[in-house]
């Protein structure tokens, strides 16, 4: 029962917020992959081993993008459990605005960030 929720998305289709693109604090890598997850619909049915199998970098490179993502606030993995006996039922995979979380950083290096 895995699934994928995008929180603060409007509509689907919608121009990536620049901030997403431009944060300093994500690894390229983490970019595209949010970026990616935000294109998603929301019915897909999220899988790291998928994601994998898209890309050329492997298991483990998709891992570790996801946990940058989750360390500055811009993905969030739910475990979901069934109430009565708390068996696992899958993941919920919050997809965040960048809204709530993107910095954009300059084009060009500011004096303070060359040191």
């Amino acid at each position: 029962m895995d699934e994928v929720v995008h929180e603060g998305r409007e509509n689907y289709a919608v121009p990536m917020h620049r901030a997403a693109l431009r944060d300093a604090r994500l690894s390229w890598g983490a970019r595209g992959l949010f970026n990616f997850l935000w294109d998603l619909p929301s019915n897909w049915k999220p899988n790291a081993t998928h994601l994998a199998e898209m890309g050329p970098e492997g298991r483990a490179a998709v891992r570790a993008r996801l946990a940058e993502l989750q360390k500055i606030g811009a993905v969030r993995l739910e475990k979901l459990r069934d109430p009565e006996n708390k068996k696992l039922l899958g993941t919920r995979w919050v997809i965040v605005s960048p809204g709530s979380w993107a910095r954009e950083a300059p084009l060009k290096k500011t004096e303070s960030q060359k040191t």
